[in-house]
Parts: structure tokens; C-alpha cells; sequence
């Protein structure tokens, strides 16, 4: 076999005096693996080739940088030599990161916040959730208690009777300990003689409420049996920790003070324990717990109304199925006794399932899943943007981990060094993000809900909240330090050490450069798209023809059955107030109802209707109602397209009985193509409840924006009222002068009547309207967050492209190129990225439309102006951030460009 070539023996004896040998020997393997190479070309000039790389100036230069170079962390011979172990490696690789990101303070700024611009909106995200969501209920082992529900033929679950409760409890005891109810209810609380009513969330409960839960009250007692035996005999409250701490100042006296609830007096008997807020939702907390016995004070159709659920504690070894089977017999037992065409079906879930309701559990965590999917995405942005920058700053220090690799470090080693480097930034970065995050936070659990609910959400510092930062932090470090770090390894060793001009390995980095700017685009353009979209989904919720006036007007809601008044009294003060407010000057028309549209709760009612068969389910006909007063429907600007409205005369029932006005969607349901006037219907089968219908209106949307029409009834107030009057007015004054001007009447009348909203219709149609434009809002500020990260990660990108090519920039304006050709040249370039992430985005945003057809209103999922919005936002800005460091860069004198090296 022919030996291969040799270079001359003089320059190989040279290169040895030269250069330490472990140096010599990764520059001279490769010197001579090109001598062999070139060898079988043309001899002579490759001995020619390896005298002039021998005596070039690099080698001497190299000579210098060794022999002066203190030795780096990582270097197993010297680690060897000491003894010391991994940790004492480690540490001198922290020391080092340290050492080496204070060098760079700019480059280390931008990453850390960078990193913490990513790392802020999912702590924020994820510290309201956890506050709100996964939180425990604060009960005793709640794996072993089950909820109860009526279940509907669409598996959705409601609440249920109080008898449903009797045979529960009577028939259930094999697989429960003990079974109790509950009802969530408002009311208001009165903590001292000249303190104005407040209103406040409650529940009404069976007195083994607290023992079933496994709640130990940290004051006082829960209620005794006594206090669940007989209806309104017992006033006795239990009051929340937070009314505690707020209302009360924390009173160790608290336990048998008197409160005045709904206007009479009650007896504190308990605190309960912080960690328990009640069973109404998670967020949501319950200000007192009463007993359900006292409902004819409370709630006078407590029992009756079908607004109870249930709870039970499983015996032990019982599984939630063999519950569900029991259940089913005690449905069987009840459906029995009504002798229904409908009926009773008991659905049981298991409290360890649920988050807050087992019909909003799939939304809730469906829309979470977005907002974390968002909140993730910029976090991504963040860090592919820290991994352009490292690469950028590898291709820098690619000298640096020559000389390590030629003096014997280990691969691993560096790679151990360059995540050490990571994971400082990535503490960094999440330190800062956490604080961010926090005020984030606050900040939106700040915003004010257009629905007065008393949100018991309080996000702080916890374990899971410090554990899911250290994840996102170590999770970034990892993806953002890793693949710089693995290229760092690959520098070719003897080329980076003899090469002069600063390119070795620029090339392939700069690809992979401008791969990671690729995919920043791409993740913007999905997070861009998601925002137009929801943008498009708030302009079309603002634009649906709502079946009624939206206009200015003042919206008085008063509660009188929060008061001591009778249902006479009510009657009287509807009929007083209506009188009062139609005489103010400034009042031009106005009406009242019991339920304004787009409003929360609902009423119903059941009637016969002679000739019209109920569902086949039903004994009956349901349909929903509201009371209104004789000008609502002018007010509202609710047309009447056949027959009358209200008049006075219809404010008292006649002898010929009560009337009504149904809406168009009603009529055609109940008398297609026939007409309603005229039509008598029997309010729950009574014949002597008979109704007539006077009148048909226009549809209005009821209960959300994107319903059909909905069948409606309306009937005359205030004697189909039910203790609540919301009064809307308009005139010649501003809406809110209006208001209070409606309020002072009220509180003239009657000063303890409880006036829960006096504001605008703007003010009231903020609810249906909160949800688009907090996810309007929110997935805007996420998209121009992540579209902000992605322009500088460009914007670094093209600045250090167009510093390594300076000298062809001088040389290209040297020999004529105009300073606009160099700008146009260098921003095609940076363009050219853009639209490769741009089209992928647009790919993907294609398919997220489907994830997100659920939350949109009146557009669809693959709206073309959203399609458009997208990419043409991030290609305008982008182009702006390539343009700047292009325009930079071509007003440098060509001489001095071409020194540069």
C-alpha cells in the first residue's frame, strides 16, 4: 500500500516549535489533510500552500492568544489535575457564565427580557387560573363526595326539587354517610345602624351542610338540627372569612353579634375556615350560609322552584357508579309519584372531576387551553429569538471554543458550559417574567366584570405558581441553549483558528439564523391571525341587530324583595315609582320590565294551550317571561306587529282575566301562519288562570347575541313581577344624570329598597359584550407582544448579517452600487425570511381556525380579512425592522468598510 504524502519535514519541525501540542496537533492534522488533498493535483503547490499556512500570520497571532489565555472551565486535564469533582466543574461553569454575561451587559439585557417578555404572560395566565381553578374546594376529602344534578336528554346538568332531596336522603343511605342541599342566594347584609345595604352572595343549606362537606368552622359552629326542622324560625348565619376579615375587622367577637339580613336581624353562629369560599363556583365567594328553612323569609319559592342541588359523603369502598345505580331507583321512585309525562333523570359526578360546573368544565377548559396555547406560543417566540442570538453570539466566540477543543476539552464539557450560560439567562429571565407576570395579574383580575359577582380570586406566591416558572424558565434554557450549543462543539477547529477573517462557520450559522427567524414569522403569523380574528368576532358582536333600541338610555335596577316589603308593598311602590319617574322633567319616555334582554337569569312559566299538543316530554308548555309595564316596549323600540301593547288598564287583572304579548318566534311556533290575537291560554293548566293574548312583537335576542329567535312571553307589571324592577329611561339629560335622578325617587319612596345598578344601557350590555372584548383584548396584546419579538429577532438578524459582509458592502459601493441597492439588497434578504415564516404561519393559522370556531360570533373561522390582516401586519413591520440596519449600514464610508474585518 502506498503511503500517503508528507509535507515538507523543516515546516512540520516549525509548526511544532510553534504551536503547544495540543493546539499543534488539531491544526496540523487538519494542514495536512489538505496537503494530501492538493498533493494529487499539483505537489508543488501543495508544499507551496503549507509553507505559506505555516508562516502565515494566524499561526504567530494563535501562538500569542494560547500562551496568554487563561485556561477555561471545562478543560478535563486540568479539572483531573486538581481532583476536583462534577460540582466543583459546575460551579467554575457558573463563575464563568457569570463572568461572561456581565462582559456583555447589552447582549444580556435584551435576552433576559426577552426571555421575560415570554416568560411574564404565562405565569400571569397561569396564576389567575390556579387561583381560580386549581385551588382545592376546601373541604374534606373530596374524592369521596358526589354532586347531584337534574339531567337532561342533552346530558347537560340543572338543578333539581326539594323532594328529589326527601328520597335522596330516605332512600340513598347504603352508599351515603349523610346527604345535604343547597340553593345559591343573594341578599344583603347590614353590619351596623346607619350602614347602607350591600349586596352579597349566599347559599341556603340543609344544617348537615358543614359535617357532609367535612367543614369545621374556625369560630363558632355550623347549625344545629333544630335549625333545620321548621320554616322561619330559626335566623342564624354563618359568615364567610372574607366578611369576617373585611366587614367585621376580624372580631373576636363575631360569634353571636346580630346582622340584619334582607332587613331582619340574624344570629352569627360561625366562621368559616379560610380555605372554604362555598359550593356557587370557584372564583365566586359566598359571603353567608343560612338555613334553608328560613326560605319563607329569604327565598319564598325556595322549595317549590326546582333551584336545589345536591351533595352527598360516599360510605367507604362505595364507587360513584353504584351511587349513580342507587340514584336511578330514587328517580324511578319520584317519577312515580308526579305521574309525568316528563321525567326525572339524576346525573352524579364525582367532586374530584369537577373545576367549576360539569357544563362549563369543557368551555372553561377549552378557552384555557387556548390562552395557555397563545401565552405558549410567545414564550416560543422568546425562544427561538434567544437562540438567533446565541448562534449569533457562537459564531463570535467560535475562536474561543477552538482553543478549548485544541487544549482537550470534552464535547460535553462545552455543551455542559454553554447550558450553564443558558440556565443563568433563563433565571434571569424568570425572575423577571415572574414579577411581570404578577402585576400582570393583578392587573386584570383588576378590571372591573360588568356583573356585580363577588370574585374571591387571589393570586400569590404558592409552590405551584414558583414551580410552574422554574418549569417555563428550565424548559426555555433547554430549547433556546441547546442547539448553540451543540454547533458550538462542531467548530472545525483548525479552520476557525487559522481563518482571518471572522467567517468560519458563518455561513452554515447564518442559515440556521435565519431558519429560527423563519419560525419566529410563523409563530407570529398564527398569533396575529388568532388576534384579528377575535377582533373581526368583537366588530361582528357589535354589529348584530339586537331586536332592540341599544341607544342611549339610563338602566335603574331595583331589588324590593331584598327589603322587608310585602308583595302588596311591591305593588304599590311599582305603581308610586312609575307615577314619580314619569313626572321628572327630564324623562321623555321610559318603561320597566323584570328582566332586561341579554340579561342574566331567566323565569318561566307553564300553560295549556287548547288545540296545541305539548312536546312529547312535557305535561305542558314552558315558556320563558318577563313583566313589563304598558311604554317598555316604545322605550325599547321592540315593535308591535299585530295587536296592542300594555295599557294602563292592563296594570290591574280584569274580570276577564290576565293578558299577554308573545313575540313573533312564539306565535309562529304555537299558531303557524294563523294569527295570535285573540288565542286564550290556561297559566299551569287552571282553567280559572285563563290568559289572552293581545298582542305579537318584534324577536329580541334574549339570552345571547348569536341565538335564533327565541319564543317569549310578555305580561303586564307589577302584578307578574317577581320582586325585581328595572326601570329604562330616555330623555333630554345625559344618561347617568338620568340615573341618579331615578334612583333619589326610588330611595324617596321607600329609603330601604335596594338599588343594585343605576348606570347606561352601555353600562348593561357590557356583559354580553366583556367576553369578545377581553378575548379581543388579550389575544391582541399577545399577538403584538410575540410580533414585537419576532421584529427584533429580525432586526438583530440582519443587523449582524450585514456586519460580517461590511467589506462587500464597501466593495459593492466601491465599484458604483448606489446606497438604495444596498438597502433594497439587504432588506430583500431579510424579507425573503419573512415570507417563508409568513406562508407557514398562514398554513397553520388555517387550521387553528377550526380550534377556535367555537368562541366566534358572527364570522367565520377563516375570515378573509383576518387571512389578510395577518401577514400583511407582520410583513409592514418586519420590513421597517430590516430596513433599519440596512439603511445603517449604507452609510458607512467605503474605505472604512473595506478595513473592516
Amino acid at each position: 500500500m502506498a503511503r500517503a504524502p508528507r509535507p515538507p519535514l523543516l515546516a512540520r519541525a516549525l509548526l511544532r516549535l510553534l504551536l503547544p501540542g495540543s493546539v499543534h496537533d488539531a491544526f496540523a492534522g487538519d494542514l495536512e489533510e489538505r496537503f494530501a488533498r492538493d498533493h494529487d493535483t499539483d505537489p508543488r503547490a501543495a508544499r507551496r500552500g503549507y509553507w505559506r499556512d505555516v508562516l502565515s500570520p494566524s499561526v504567530l497571532r494563535l501562538r500569542r492568544e494560547v500562551k496568554g489565555m487563561p485556561l477555561p472551565p471545562g478543560t478535563p486535564p486540568a479539572a483531573a489535575a486538581r481532583g476536583d469533582g462534577f460540582m466543583t466543574a459546575l460551579l467554575a461553569d457558573l463563575k464563568f457564565a457569570v463572568r461572561m454575561l456581565l462582559k456583555a451587559p447589552a447582549f444580556t439585557a435584551v435576552a433576559v427580557l426577552s426571555l421575560a417578555l415570554g416568560i411574564g404572560p404565562n405565569t400571569a395566565i397561569f396564576s389567575i387560573v390556579d387561583a381560580a381553578l386549581l385551588q382545592d374546594w376546601g373541604v374534606d376529602e373530596p374524592e369521596g363526595l358526589v354532586d347531584m344534578y337534574s339531567l337532561t336528554d342533552d346530558g347537560r346538568y340543572f338543578y333539581t326539587y326539594y323532594r328529589v332531596y326527601e328520597l335522596i336522603d330516605e332512600g340513598a343511605a347504603e352508599v351515603f354517610t349523610g346527604v345535604a342541599a343547597s340553593a345559591q342566594q343573594a341578599g344583603t347584609i347590614e353590619t351596623g345602624a346607619s350602614e347602607a345595604p350591600e349586596l352579597v352572595m349566599g347559599e341556603l343549606v340543609t344544617g348537615n351542610y358543614f359535617e357532609v362537606l367535612g367543614v369545621r368552622p374556625q369560630r363558632g359552629r355550623g347549625f344545629l338540627p333544630e335549625e333545620d326542622a321548621t320554616p322561619g324560625t330559626h335566623p342564624v348565619v354563618v359568615i364567610s372569612d372574607r366578611f369576617w376579615r373585611t366587614r367585621l375587622g376580624s372580631d373576636p367577637d363575631a360569634v353571636g353579634r346580630d346582622l340584619r339580613l334582607n332587613g331582619r336581624p340574624y344570629t352569627v353562629v360561625g366562621v368559616a375556615p379560610p380555605e372554604f369560599k362555598g359550593r356557587v363556583a370557584p372564583g365566586l365567594g359566598t359571603d353567608f350560609w343560612a338555613p334553608i328553612r328560613m326560605y319563607p323569609h329569604l327565598a319564598p319559592n325556595q322549595m317549590s322552584n326546582g333551584n336545589l342541588f345536591f351533595m352527598g359523603r360516599l360510605r367507604d369502598g362505595v364507587t360513584t357508579e353504584r351511587a349513580r345505580a342507587v340514584l336511578d331507583a330514587v328517580a324511578t321512585r319520584f317519577n312515580d309519584e308526579r305521574d309525568s309525562r316528563s321525567e326525572l333523570e339524576i346525573g352524579a359526578v364525582n367532586l374530584s372531576e369537577i373545576r367549576m360546573h360539569p357544563n362549563f368544565d369543557g368551555t372553561l377548559g377549552a378557552m384555557t387551553a387556548v390562552l395557555f396555547g397563545a401565552v405558549g406560543l410567545v414564550l416560543l417566540v422568546a425562544c427561538v429569538n434567544l437562540a438567533s442570538f446565541l448562534l449569533a453570539r457562537a459564531t463570535d466566540r467560535r475562536k474561543e471554543m477552538a482553543v478549548r477543543i485544541s487544549m482537550g476539552a470534552g464535547r460535553g464539557a462545552i455543551v455542559r458550559q454553554l447550558l450553564v450560560e443558558s440556565l443563568v439567562l433563563a433565571a434571569l429571565g424568570g425572575a423577571v417574567g415572574l414579577a411581570l407576570g404578577m402585576a400582570a395579574s393583578r392587573l386584570l383580575l383588576g378590571i372591573d366584570p360588568p356583573v356585580d359577582l363577588p370574585l374571591a380570586i387571589e393570586v400569590g406566591l404558592n409552590a405551584r405558581l414558583l414551580l410552574f416558572t422554574a418549569g417555563a424558565s428550565l424548559l426555555a434554557a433547554l430549547v433556546f441553549g441547546l442547539t448553540p450549543a451543540l454547533q458550538a462543539t462542531r467548530t472545525p477547529v483548525a479552520a476557525t483558528l487559522r481563518d482571518e477573517s471572522g467567517s468560519a462557520g458563518g455561513r452554515s450559522k447564518g442559515r440556521a439564523r435565519g431558519v429560527l427567524v423563519a419560525a419566529q414569522m410563523a409563530l407570529s403569523t398564527v398569533l396575529l391571525f388568532g388576534a384579528a380574528l377575535f377582533l373581526r368576532n368583537l366588530q361582528a358582536a357589535l354589529a348584530i341587530d339586537t331586536g332592540f333600541d341599544t341607544g342611549p338610555a339610563a338602566v335603574v335596577t331595583l331589588e324590593p324583595w331584598a327589603s322587608e316589603m310585602t308583595d302588596a308593598e311591591r305593588t304599590v311602590f311599582a305603581n308610586d315609582l312609575m307615577q314619580a319617574v314619569g313626572a321628572l322633567p327630564s324623562v321623555q319616555e321610559f318603561g320597566v320590565t323584570s328582566r332586561m334582554p341579554l340579561d342574566l337569569g331567566n323565569t318561566n312559566t307553564s300553560f295549556e294551550i287548547p288545540g296545541v299538543e305539548p312536546p312529547p316530554d312535557a305535561d305542558r308548555h314552558v315558556i320563558e317571561y318577563a313583566a313589563v309595564s304598558p311604554g317598555y316596549f316604545g322605550t325599547m323600540d321592540i315593535g308591535v306587529v299585530e295587536g296592542r301593547g300594555f295599557t294602563d288598564a292592563d296594570l290591574e287583572p280584569g274580570v276577564d282575566g290576565t293578558v299577554a304579548i308573545l313575540t313573533r318566534a312564539a306565535a309562529e311556533r304555537w299558531w303557524p301562519g294563523e294569527s295570535a290575537v285573540g288565542r286564550v291560554m290556561y297559566r299551569g293548566a287552571d282553567p280559572e288562570r285563563a290568559v289572552t293574548v293581545v298582542g305579537v312583537v318584534d324577536d329580541a335576542r334574549i339570552w345571547s347575541l348569536d341565538e335564533p329567535p327565541r319564543a317569549y312571553m310578555y305580561l303586564p307589571l307589577p302584578q307578574n313581577g317577581f320582586g325585581r324592577y328595572v326601570l329604562v329611561a330616555r330623555g333630554t339629560e345625559a344618561p347617568l344624570a338620568m340615573a341618579a335622578a331615578i334612583r333619589d325617587e326610588a330611595r324617596r319612596l321607600r329609603p330601604d329598597v335596594l338599588v343594585s345598578e343605576a348606570g347606561t344601557m352601555d353600562d348593561h350590555l357590557a356583559y354580553i359584550y366583556f367576553v369578545p372584548r377581553m378575548a379581543a383584548g388579550l389575544i391582541t396584546v399577545v399577538g403584538l407582544l410575540a410580533l414585537a419579538l419576532a421584529c427584533i429577532g429580525l432586526y438583530g438578524m440582519v443587523r449582524y448579517t450585514v456586519a460580517q459582509r461590511t467589506r462587500e458592502v464597501g466593495i459593492r459601493m466601491a465599484l458604483g452600487a448606489d446606497r438604495n441597492e444596498v438597502v433594497g439588497l439587504v432588506v430583500r434578504g431579510g424579507l425573503t425570511v419573512v415570507a417563508v415564516g409568513g406562508v407557514a404561519g398562514i398554513a397553520v393559522a388555517l387550521g387553528l381556525g377550526t380550534v377556535l370556531e367555537r368562541f366566534l360570533v358572527g364570522v367565520e373561522r377563516l375570515d378573509p380579512w383576518a387571512l389578510l390582516a395577518a401577514p400583511a401586519a407582520l410583513f409592514a413591520l418586519s420590513a421597517v425592522a430590516a430596513w433599519l440596519p440596512a439603511r445603517r449600514v449604507s452609510r458607512v464610508d467605503p474605505v472604512v468598510a473595506l478595513r473592516s474585518e
